[in-house]
């Protein structure tokens, strides 16, 4: 079996102002002032903490700007009014140094100026030429984020993490946008939305951490049939034995023995079936569903 059939997939986007920046020493100096040192370190390590949780047994974690600061333009308005640094260079400050520590995490250089401008993925982090619009409800940021992870993982499941420090203007309407619009996210997409807002933690008596939302599209039975019907359907009259391998291989999209009794019996109704035979032995055996 495939080694990295298994392996855990995740995705991490993180807000930068008064969210991510606590990670980084412009906000630590900007604030501490003797006292309130313990505080800040306290809930800087909570972030760290969660960060180091949902990305435990990961071969490797991808970070992407979750902030609106998606070019350079917007980047440097960012650090000049709030004196927080830039979240590109920390982002990657950031992914070396927790690389060095054991999990190797990759800053995406994906950016809502790519798509703007109609360029490719890091075109504008590299050319501080191309600019954008200020995203302020990061609906697009976020779709924009999902459809580059979705071309590189169409199958394998995948947690990607969206932090924002803002609940009811930002995370409020991205639940509803993702949980609305059907086709929005695949099946093998979990996304889930979390609310960091260190600032007002510290000076607004309001919680600091909270996992806002959970978004999965729940596939029935009679959906994944449609969805790989007429994929089957072509492959089998092709009759050629690397086509029903692949064809066996979208098993792995369906973690559970029910959704593999459902490929399956749609398999079990072309007239090639006794060709699935030697597949279905061994890669359902091995995917540790029961033979059917």
């Amino acid at each position: 079996m495939d080694s990295n059939s298994n392996r855990k997939i995740i995705k991490v986007s993180l807000d930068y102002d008064g969210c991510g920046d606590i990670l980084f020493d412009e906000m630590f100096k900007k604030y501490c002032n003797g006292k309130n040192d313990a505080e800040i370190l306290a809930v800087r390590q909570l972030l760290i903490d969660y960060l180091n949780k949902i990305t435990e047994g990961a071969s490797e974690v991808e970070l992407f700007v979750g902030s609106t600061r998606q070019s350079h333009q917007l980047d440097a308005q960012g650090y000049t009014a709030n004196n927080n640094g830039s979240c590109f260079l920390n982002y990657i400050k950031f992914c070396s140094e927790k690389t060095k520590q054991g999990v190797r995490w990759v800053f995406r250089p994906l950016l809502l100026a790519d798509k703007e401008n109609q360029q490719s993925v890091g075109s504008a982090f590299r050319n501080s030429q191309l600019n954008c619009q200020a995203n302020d409800d990061k609906i697009k940021i976020l779709e924009n984020q999902l459809s580059d992870v979705i071309a590189r993982n169409p199958v394998e499941p995948v947690d990607f993490y969206f932090f924002d420090n803002l609940d009811e203007s930002i995370l409020k309407g991205l639940r509803d946008h993702f949980t609305q619009e059907k086709n929005a996210l695949p099946a093998n997409i979990h996304l889930h939305l979390v609310k960091f807002d260190w600032f007002g933690a510290l000076y607004g008596n309001k919680s600091a951490l909270a996992d806002y939302a959970h978004i999965h599209k729940e596939v029935k039975k009679e959906e994944i049939k449609e969805e790989i019907k007429e994929e089957i359907q072509e492959k089998i009259k092709s009759d050629k034995q690397e086509d029903y391998l692949q064809i066996s291989s979208r098993a792995k999209q369906y973690q559970n023995i029910k959704n593999a009794l459902c490929f399956w019996n749609t398999i079990k109704s072309a007239q090639q079936f006794s060709r699935f035979k030697l597949i279905e032995n061994s890669n359902l055996t091995k995917s540790g569903n029961k033979k059917i």
